[in-house]
C-alpha cells in the first residue's frame, strides 16, 4: 500500500470502516512513537466508542486526536472511558406494582361510580 501510494516511511494511513465500527492504521518504518498495542487499542477502543452510536465524525476526530497526540510526543490519552453515574432502573419492580394494583383500582372504580 505504501508503495503503490508513494508514501514515506514517517506516514501514517488510517482506516475507518463505519459499519462495523472498526479502524486500521498502518504506518511507515520510519513512525518509532506508535506501536501495535497503540493502534489495535485505537482501532478496537477509541474508533468504537462512538462509531457504534453513528457518531463517525466525532469517533474520527477522536482517534486523530489520540494519533496527533502520541506522534507529537505529548504522550497518549488512552481510549476514551466510560462512566456510569446511575445504573438503577427508573420502573418499578413487578412486587411493587401488585402491591399498589388495588389502590388504583380502588381510585378507578370510585372515577367511574362519580362519573355516572
Amino acid at each position: 500500500l505504501f508503495q503503490k501510494w508513494n508514501l514515506g516511511e514517517k506516514d501514517v494511513v488510517v482506516v475507518l470502516a463505519n459499519k462495523i465500527a472498526r479502524a486500521g492504521i498502518f504506518y511507515g518504518n520510519g513512525v518509532t512513537s506508535l506501536t501495535k498495542e497503540m493502534t489495535k487499542s485505537i482501532g478496537e477502543e477509541t474508533y468504537p466508542f462512538k462509531a457504534k452510536e453513528e457518531q463517525y465524525s466525532s469517533a474520527a476526530l477522536d482517534v486523530s486526536n489520540r494519533i496527533v497526540s502520541i506522534l507529537s510526543n505529548k504522550g497518549d490519552p488512552g481510549p476514551p472511558t466510560l462512566i456510569r453515574e446511575n445504573s438503577s432502573s427508573n420502573f418499578k419492580s413487578a412486587k411493587a406494582t401488585e402491591q399498589q394494583r388495588s389502590k388504583y383500582v380502588a381510585i378507578i372504580i370510585i372515577l367511574l361510580v362519580v362519573a355516572f
